[in-house]
């Protein structure tokens, strides 16, 4: 069984899973690891290959990308909050987007994650996708 603290094991989870050690999602997270998304579905891919999976999707547009926390970690109980920005390098082929390959982007979103037994087992989290699309020219 893992012994991390629920403060540690968010800032490893956002400054070096997050910046791309996906090994770490196996440490981080249980078996049965749970990612809630919005309109209250859970995702099909549970645990850290889910984890992994999720991540892997939100860094693909961007030739960089590189988290940092903001506001927190807050715990309280099992619960962790925490807001963050990340600030990146677009690499181009999102669809809809109108932003030249190479345009710089910074945005920011929230991370609440359930921690038990030395992982985090439930994750609801959002990024602020207007402010991102935004920046690739997808808004008028």
């Amino acid at each position: 069984m893992n012994q991390s603290t629920p403060l540690a094991a968010y800032r490893k989870f956002l400054e070096e899973f997050c910046n791309g050690r996906f090994e770490l999602a196996d440490e981080l997270v249980s078996a049965d690891f749970l990612i809630h998304v919005a309109g209250g579905a859970s995702m099909a891919m549970p645990g850290p290959d889910g984890l992994r999976a999720l991540l892997r999707g939100a860094r693909s547009p961007f030739s960089s990308l590189v988290f940092r926390i903001d506001v927190g970690p807050v715990v309280q109980g099992d619960l962790v909050a925490a807001r963050w920005w990340a600030d990146g390098i677009y690499a181009g082929g999102f669809p809809g987007a109108k932003a030249a390959a190479g345009t710089a982007v910074h945005f920011g979103g929230h991370d609440f994650l359930r921690f038990r037994d030395g992982r985090f087992v439930e994750y609801w989290g959002g990024a602020d996708d207007g402010h991102v699309m935004s920046q690739l020219g997808m808004l008028s």
